[in-house]
């Protein structure tokens, strides 16, 4: 059995504090688009249900500026990963859904539905999501 020494030990030291933040770190980034996504999913919500015209026609409005600021922390991300691009799928597909059901599936992030149920999809609307199906596999 070797016994350890002082330069191993400080060496250990070293390295420690990189391979510790490491995985917290990419969990963090990978938390940021969830966030982002999760906001602007509300703000949709709150958009779509909104009858307030002012909200609706006033692109100064404050949440037109909380829509964007999480479209951009989404689009503008270095996060990779499966459930990343599957997020910027979603984002994307924001103005091929036009009817409240499809928005609503929209919200749940019912691919299935959407699949078999979009009123006549544009082939980029199809091909989208397909897309998220098979990042879901």
């Amino acid at each position: 059995m070797r016994t350890a020494t002082r330069r191993g030990i400080l060496s250990a030291m070293a390295i420690a504090p990189v391979v510790i933040a490491s995985p917290a770190t990419a969990m963090f980034a990978q938390g940021k688009a969830e966030a982002a996504f999760a906001d602007w999913k509300a703000t949709r919500h709150a958009l779509n249900t909104s009858t307030d015209d002012d909200v609706l026609e006033d692109p100064n409005h404050p949440i037109w500026s909380r829509l964007k600021r999480a479209e951009h922390i989404i689009r503008d991300s270095k996060e990779v990963g499966a459930r990343v691009a599957e997020i910027r799928l979603w984002v994307s597909l924001t103005s091929d859904l036009l009817y409240t059901a499809e928005q609503e599936a929209l919200q749940r992030e019912d691919v299935d539905w959407l699949i078999v149920n979009a009123d006549d999809p544009e082939f980029s609307t199809v091909m989208a999501l397909r897309a998220i199906k098979a990042l879901r596999s």
